[in-house]
């Protein structure tokens, strides 16, 4: 079984090779557990965890594991959904009844105990499995249950307001003016606003993570360092849909031509030659007149 042992610890800013070298790791480190879905598929895919996306690549496929923490709710029964595409699925590619096995293989939900970048333990929580197709088809979409015995008692978007009854033309308007907002803030290179606006979603990912303080002090700082870093790198918010999530309790902006999939924040650094993903989640909670960020996900990725 393969591990990306920094993805178990940066899920949600996922690091790659130079910045991790750069990344300072803090001494303290709490024992945290963590509900990670582990496969070795390598096809465009996207998993939705309690109707939330987790993780999405639809040009490439997503990184295993999958750190699913952020995205539990606070009950025991828990839900998670996996669409696979065939890799050319855009071009009419099919995916052929003989796959299923290969695309099995490895897929599972697991429990560990984690310390910084040691396993401690793990457990398959489990084994999940698509069923067999007796035809090709242009993807696989399934969904599973699986229990929990740990609490995750995040802010979440459970006292949000139902989205779906918004008239659509405001609801657009709305979103698409907390993006621009977000993404002005990226391209002055004003770290420390962007971070103000994501701290909800900072805060619930660390107690879902049981982050140190040490520990959260690093990945903010790492965080900062790197959202100054895209100044004048963003691309323009264009070819996107709007997309429903959290029981119609959350919304964010998909790209719908080139990085199909990804969020509307991407950064080119053309010099550097690097992309930065930046998939953003909005909701509007209960007794507000505004949206706010409730989960993002970001990763970087070199440019071929």
């Amino acid at each position: 079984m393969k591990f990306r042992l920094i993805i178990l610890v940066f899920t949600m800013f996922f690091l790659n090779d130079t910045s991790a070298r750069e990344y300072k790791k803090p001494a303290q480190k709490n024992i945290s557990t963590r509900y990670m879905l582990n496969f070795e598929f390598s096809y465009p895919a996207e998993i939705l965890v309690n109707d939330m996306v987790a993780e999405i690549n639809l040009e490439n496929a997503p990184f295993s594991p999958c750190n699913l923490n952020a995205y539990l709710l606070d009950q025991k029964e828990q839900k998670i959904k996996i669409k696979i595409f065939h890799p050319d699925y855009l071009k009419g590619g099919l995916i052929q009844p003989e796959i299923i096995q290969k695309l099995n293989k490895e897929l599972a939900i697991y429990k560990y105990k984690i310390q910084g970048e040691d396993i401690l333990h793990m457990e398959e929580l489990k084994k999940i499995d698509f069923p067999d197709i007796k035809a090709a088809v242009p993807y696989l979409e399934y969904e599973w249950t699986f229990h929990i015995d740990t609490a995750f008692k995040t802010s979440g978007w459970s006292n949000a307001a139902d989205l779906s009854k918004m008239d659509k033309n405001l609801l657009k308007k709305e979103v698409l003016n907390k993006y621009e907002d977000l993404r002005a803030m990226l391209n002055k290179g004003e770290g420390a606003r962007f971070l103000k606006e994501i701290s909800t979603a900072n805060d619930d990912f660390f107690m879902s993570n049981s982050f140190s303080d040490a520990e959260k002090k690093a990945f903010v700082q790492h965080q900062l360092k790197t959202y100054h870093s895209l100044k004048g790198l963003l691309l323009p918010i264009e070819h996107y849909r709007i997309r429903m999530m959290g029981e119609g309790k959350v919304v964010a902006l998909e790209r719908v031509s080139r990085y199909k999939g990804q969020g509307v924040l991407v950064a080119a650094d053309k010099k550097g030659k690097k992309l930065y993903f930046n998939y953003v989640m909005l909701c509007k909670p209960l007794n507000s007149t505004s949206f706010k960020v409730i989960r993002i996900n970001s990763f970087i990725q070199d440019k071929i």
